[in-house]
């Protein structure tokens, strides 16, 4: 019997199975050995948020029992807060799009949470139901004491790799699945930003031209569909896949373009902390690393859950339109709960 500590029940993208690794306390500065890998989790802002912890073990089987019962004993109540208006979301966007200009930026992705209370939730249900709706999604339920309680599926790799090789990759644009019309130049300019940042990051921290960009094409994702593109990049130097994953994130798929204005924006006007929904979480290990973005995502507590979700703005976006495509991945969400 293990005691529910800090831990991370994990599902690989097109795999069965669920393991779990149980992590030690978080430390500072480390670095994972060939015994003892480095579990991440980092926040939309890392200067805030990134925490490192030792992987202790890692257990082929779960005790859903006993996760269910023990996290349950040790989460606290949805904290109060205003959940955002359509009104506050649509006036956002249009303040958004007032400040787009080259010299400051040219997307943002605007965000907002939304409490569900729900009775003696089933942790272990939501989780499963998640990896049986999504499965080329890597689905996840953290908890640490730090962080809390978070469970998703998550479609978007931020960076995965070893020490002379990694891809990454870019999911922007977004539309109904049975949308049949052709992608329009919104989407398609939210894809090529995101591309061409990666493509750039990769080509500046590892001083290389070999990269290479497959893409666009469409992907689905439950009732939504995306425009997908994969950045590979080979490197003759090794690669630090922490710094290399830090300088990526957050990309403009989850914050926007110009980077940093992008993220003074996001920072000042959307009304809340995102802590670690759009961070990123996934194991370091000593050859190589595979780094998740927190999507698809809520947070739990004991009397319930607080779902999150997002659009990316642009000067083609309509405020009615971006306001929907939040609430139909809030649905997809809510749905799973039921």
């Amino acid at each position: 019997m293990y005691s529910v500590s800090d831990f991370v029940i994990f599902r690989y993208p097109g795999f069965q199975y669920a393991e779990m690794a149980t992590l030690s306390r978080a430390v500072e500065y480390s670095r994972p050995t060939p015994e003892v890998p480095i579990f991440v989790v980092a926040g939309f802002d890392t200067s805030q948020f990134l925490h490192l912890y030792a992987v202790k073990e890692i257990l082929r089987e779960v005790n859903w029992s006993y996760v269910d019962r023990e996290v349950r004993k040790n989460l606290v109540g949805i904290p109060p807060f205003e959940a955002k208006s359509k009104e506050w979301f649509t006036k956002l966007v249009e303040k958004a799009k007032s400040r787009f200009d080259q010299s400051i930026f040219t997307k943002v992705v605007l965000s907002r949470k939304s409490p569900v209370y729900i009775d003696h939730l089933q942790i272990s249900d939501v989780f499963k139901e998640l990896c049986r709706r999504y499965p080329n999604a890597m689905v996840f339920l953290l908890y640490t004491k730090k962080t809390g309680c978070w469970i998703g599926a998550t479609p978007e790799l931020l960076l995965s790799g070893d020490k002379l090789q990694v891809k990454s990759m870019s999911l922007a644009g977004t539309k109904y699945e049975l949308d049949p019309s052709p992608w329009g130049q919104k989407e398609l300019l939210e894809q090529k930003i995101v591309t061409d940042y990666i493509a750039d990051v990769f080509r500046e921290e590892l001083h290389t031209h070999q990269i290479s960009v497959t893409g666009p094409y469409e992907v689905h994702a439950g009732p939504v569909k995306h425009l997908k593109t994969d950045i590979q990049a080979v490197s003759t130097e090794y690669i630090d896949l922490l710094s290399l994953a830090q300088r990526l994130h957050p990309t403009p798929a989850v914050s926007g373009h110009h980077h940093q204005k992008a993220k003074e924006f996001i920072l000042s006007h959307e009304g809340y902390d995102r802590r670690y929904y759009t961070g990123f979480f996934g194991f370091w290990n000593f050859d190589r690393a595979d780094f998740f973005v927190n999507l698809r995502s809520m947070e739990v507590f004991y009397d319930g859950v607080v779902l999150y979700t997002g659009a990316g703005i642009t000067a083609d976006s309509i405020a009615e339109s971006e306001w929907r495509e939040t609430e139909i991945k809030m649905q997809t969400l809510l749905s799973v709960l039921r």
